[in-house]
């Protein structure tokens, strides 16, 4: 991502006012450090692989209170 779409993403998240940014654990924490440190904006990973999630019949209802869990804490800080 080029310093001009970094600029064009913080305008449009401040004027849009945004409240949080959510990232999947493999994507470069710089990068939304660097979208979210002039705006009043919280981070929060969301893992919709469950990459750490062991493997069984409870694997997609951890995913989802997992997701759900980090969606809410992110958005009522």
């Amino acid at each position: 991502v080029g310093t001009r779409r970094v600029i064009e993403i913080r305008n449009r998240m401040r004027n849009a006012q945004v409240k949080c940014v959510f990232s999947p654990p493999q994507f470069p924490p710089r990068l939304i450090a660097t979208l979210t440190e002039v705006a009043d904006t919280q981070t929060a990973e969301l893992d919709d692989l469950g990459i750490d999630i062991p493997l069984g019949t409870g694997l997609y209802e951890a995913l989802l209170v997992r997701v759900a869990d980090n969606f809410l804490a992110c958005i009522t800080r």
